[in-house]
């Protein structure tokens, strides 16, 4: 089935509302890896404190993932990647809180017989109760096997221009073989992170992590660095995905910092493979 653009555009896609606690905030920085190294202070409190909250948490929240896969939207989830992710901050996300998720499609860009389409999806976080907004979010989706369906190519954002120096930091960061088992945790149940026969019908030998929790893993990395004591003295941060991470790769989070804006590549440490790259967060400080 093929994709219809107009439909697409006009699809109304349910709200979500979610209460989090601790449980919650906990059990997504566990699926980002932190905790491995038990002695590890500054990424306990993000697994034991009781009011410890990172900011990319927000990708996590009441999110509809499951319209996706409704047969008349004619989408090939299967054969579905992600491609690109902005997040920005607008208010400190609470220690607990009653959230309410609401998600738009923004844009269909048809890449081409063969060569894939991609789906931009606006999301807001707002609080439940006294309606202040917490954050935005945009994410661009790579169906890699629908392309060709008769509609625009209209191209996309400019790159983020990556610095030809060294980095000014790098940050390496261990998975665990259960990092994505335990990541789906927060909510995204795609069975390409943990089903390997999906993962291999999708054309990888085994299951991938997800890149939102790369995603994660790159905020953390620039939080510790650059942000003090304060994970939160960042106004946004913004990636595109280009490889896949596995469960049990070592990432090395490349970070240049220039005044207020950290620009910043993902690589796993082992295969030199880039898993994210034109990378781009703005700081507080």
């Amino acid at each position: 089935m093929a994709i219809d653009e107009k439909k697409l555009l006009r699809r109304k896609i349910d709200d979500v509302s979610q209460r989090y606690g601790s449980h919650e905030t906990a059990l997504y920085a566990l699926g980002l890896g932190l905790g491995l190294n038990p002695a590890d202070e500054h990424a306990l409190r993000f697994v034991v404190g009781p009011d410890a909250v990172l900011p990319t948490f927000a990708t996590a929240l009441a999110q509809n993932r499951d319209w996706f896969w409704e047969p008349d939207i004619g989408l090939d989830v299967a054969s579905s990647v992600h491609a690109e992710q902005a997040l920005t901050l607008h208010a400190r996300l609470p220690a607990t809180a009653a959230i309410n998720g609401r998600c738009d499609v923004e844009d269909v860009i048809d890449k081409g017989a063969g060569r894939g389409a991609i789906v931009v999806c606006r999301a807001t976080l707002t609080d439940a109760v006294d309606g202040a907004l917490y954050a935005t979010m945009l994410q661009s989706v790579f169906f890699r096997r629908d392309g060709g369906f008769g509609g625009s190519n209209k191209g996309g954002k400019p790159r983020v221009v990556m610095p030809a120096r060294s980095p000014d930091a790098t940050v390496l960061h261990p998975t665990s073989p259960q990092t994505a088992l335990i990541y789906r945790l927060s909510g995204d149940r795609n069975p390409l992170h943990c089903d390997p026969e999906v993962a291999r019908r999708a054309g990888f030998d085994r299951p991938i992590l997800h890149g939102l929790a790369s995603f994660g893993i790159a905020g953390y990395a620039i939080g510790r660095t650059f942000c003090q004591d304060d994970a939160w003295a960042m106004r946004s941060i913004s990636c595109r995905f280009t490889a896949p991470a596995f469960p049990g790769d070592t990432l090395a989070v490349q970070l240049w910092r220039d005044a207020s804006i950290v620009r910043f590549r993902v690589v796993c440490a082992e295969s030199g493979r880039v898993v994210i790259d034109h990378g781009r967060a703005e700081l507080t400080l």
